[in-house]
């Protein structure tokens, strides 16, 4: 059924499998630097949500790999949207969003936002058809 409060833009998608490996910059208002491995909760073509047993910093910039199988991984960068508070002795969750992808410098590879499309044509959910009652 139609939600008229699910606000997102892009479809997730789960990964049988998958991890995020990851590494924090420091410095981003105080931010320590962290390096970690946490399995991936869902991905859209734009972001990944993923566990994680380090406090994050919102808004730092972090290097992830997206691990399928014993692959090298598909290297992204992105910012640290958000954090959930639960961090005692459970794993938290973390949303980094993907910068901008192009073949210059600084930003993240074609090669790497063709290989989040393919992941998404292989695990996105069909679409439904949506029917509106009046």
């Amino acid at each position: 059924m139609y939600n008229k409060t699910d606000r997102r833009k892009y479809t997730r998608f789960n990964v049988p499998g998958a991890k995020v490996k990851y590494e924090q910059e420091t410095g981003f208002q105080g931010s320590e630097g962290f390096t970690g491995l946490g399995k991936t909760i869902n991905l859209t073509l734009y972001a990944v949500k993923f566990e994680t047993q380090h406090k994050l910093t919102p808004g730092a910039k972090i290097q992830i790999w997206i691990m399928l199988d014993n692959s090298q991984g598909i290297s992204l960068v992105g910012n640290i949207l958000w954090i959930s508070s639960e961090m005692t002795n459970n794993p938290g969750n973390a949303v980094v969003e993907f910068i901008a992808f192009s073949k210059e410098k600084g930003f993240n590879s074609i090669e790497s936002k063709q290989a989040i499309e393919h992941l998404s044509e292989k695990y996105e959910p069909a679409a439904t058809n949506v029917v509106f009652n009046y």
